[in-house]
């Protein structure tokens, strides 16, 4: 899995919740951020292929909070 591209609706508020009960804890930092995407171990969300000059990959929670720094401003 490289990443994804949108969430909506229900996905998208289990992510957000999921991001909100790890991201303050600096145990999580080095932790794969594709853990959220999981619900009583199943994926949430499906596969969308899309070329590799087209995405970001963002590997650590720590990498997504820098990533959201830039988006925000």
């Amino acid at each position: 899995m490289i990443g994804i591209s949108y969430l909506v609706g229900e996905q998208a508020e289990i992510v957000k919740m999921q991001i909100n009960a790890l991201i303050n804890n600096k145990r999580n930092d080095g932790s794969f951020w594709e853990e959220i995407l999981y619900e009583k171990n199943r994926m949430i969300v499906s596969a969308r292929v899309v070329h590799a000059t087209d995405i970001i990959e963002i590997n650590t929670y720590e990498q997504l909070r820098e990533l959201m720094k830039i988006l925000i401003i």
